[in-house]
């Protein structure tokens, strides 16, 4: 039997805490925390958690496999998606009879990075033939860190199988899925690039942070491809326990080109009918720009319009949207660097 591990989808969470409300630039610093973590690993080639630098432990009755780093930990966890079976089975082999004896089985792979007094989680589904619990979780850390430093998805797969082979001693194909790469993305704030020849990057996440309800109803793109952006409804914040869930919306390329340059405007619209406008613009007629603005209920400006427009330098300090206040915590150095990345978050002005 080919052995073969199959990635299908995969979702990112972040546990935000309540007094980092009014903080965006502790989430990305977090996730920036993540991906120098994984560059390490990278750098060690440390993907088997057998290895003594990983260490294990039980927490609530499963076992997993945590790394350290210059203050980061990254824990991974396996089980079968009825959750019936983890790690903790796989100390006297009932997880890796169940995965031979059962070609096709469904497992979930985890990858969560603790830093900065936030948590967030990188979730693989994988589908598994001919290959020990382990070899699932050896394969799925090449995987991510491979598209962390910035491969195709098809590439990371790739390299992925070769590692198994080499380390493992197991001949493996790796499929990836759909969504894979967005997931990665997320996870890490932004493409580990620079090394690998990335000369625009871009990673925009507008998140609700407020209690009211914000759509998401025009944008227009420059250079990046039209990601096809339907009205999009970013919920009010949601707490759970003691941590704070946010509705995103995120726009994310990777671009060779410098001559011709990037550009995206987003129109946002409130419960009250009022609308705002935010747009970065550093395209071939125009070096790094940058606007926000509000307009009336009823006002027709689209997204396209205010792109036209854009024409003034970042600005970073909060922008009172009626009720709301919105934060930009775009990087102002990589701003002027094509590097477009970072939260731009809406709040309730009282808060």
């Amino acid at each position: 039997m080919q052995a073969a591990i199959k990635f299908n989808e995969s979702t990112f969470t972040i546990k935000n805490r309540s007094d980092f409300r009014a903080e965006p630039e502790k989430e990305f610093q977090h996730r920036l925390k993540t991906r120098e973590h994984l560059a390490y690993l990278q750098d060690m080639k440390l993907f088997d958690v057998s290895d003594s630098r990983w260490a294990k432990a039980t927490v609530d009755g499963e076992v997993v496999y945590g790394h350290e780093y210059n203050g980061s930990v990254l824990t991974v966890r396996l089980k079968t998606r009825d959750g019936k079976l983890t790690l903790s089975h796989n100390e006297d082999g009932p997880l890796d009879r169940h995965l031979m004896d059962n070609p096709g089985e469904s497992t979930v792979y985890s990858i969560t990075s603790s830093n900065n007094g936030l948590e967030s989680t990188h979730t693989f589904a994988v589908q598994s033939a001919g290959v020990a619990s382990l070899t699932i979780v050896f394969a799925a850390l090449v995987f991510t860190v491979n598209l962390a430093n910035g491969a195709a998805a098809a590439q990371a797969a790739i390299d992925a199988g070769e590692a198994v082979a080499t380390f493992c001693g197991v001949e493996t194909t790796i499929f990836p899925g759909v969504g894979i790469v967005i997931a990665v993305l997320a996870f890490i704030g932004v493409w580990i690039a620079y090394a690998v020849g990335r000369e625009i990057m871009l990673n925009l996440i507008y998140e609700n942070r407020s209690s009211k309800t914000i759509t998401l109803v025009d944008h227009y793109v420059y250079n990046i491809g039209d990601s096809k952006l339907i009205d999009a409804t970013l919920s009010p914040l949601q707490k759970v326990g003691p941590f704070d869930f946010y509705s995103d919306v995120v726009v994310n390329i990777d671009n060779y080109s410098k001559i011709r340059g990037i550009g995206v405007s987003m129109k946002f619209q409130k419960e009250d009918g009022s609308s705002l406008i935010i747009c970065i613009r550093n395209d071939i007629y125009h070096d790094a720009q940058y606007t926000i603005a509000q307009f009336p209920k009823g006002d027709t400006t689209s997204a396209e319009d205010a792109y036209n427009r854009c024409s003034g330098a970042l600005r970073t300090s909060d922008f009172a949207w009626g009720d709301l206040i919105v934060k930009n915590r775009l990087d102002e150095e990589g701003f002027q660097k094509y590097n477009f990345s970072g939260i731009i978050s809406f709040h309730d002005a009282a808060a």
